[in-house]
């Protein structure tokens, strides 16, 4: 049977308090920032490739 961690695992979360809190464990950067790449992306980027067929006057293929 698996070891109870709560107790360790609610010190690590806790003493840290100048991180967010979804930036505390050691492997959220690997998750959390190609999120925020991808919302970006789809925030920015998308909406400048219509805005350029906007301008140039091409329609959306039926």
């Amino acid at each position: 049977m698996a070891t109870n961690r709560v107790i360790e695992y609610q010190k690590f979360y806790q003493n840290n308090t100048q991180i967010p809190l979804w930036l505390r464990h050691p492997r959220s950067k690997f998750i959390v920032y190609p999120y925020y790449a991808l919302f970006t992306i789809t925030c920015i980027g998308v909406p400048f490739f219509y805005l350029g067929h906007a301008i140039l006057g091409i329609k959306a293929k039926k």
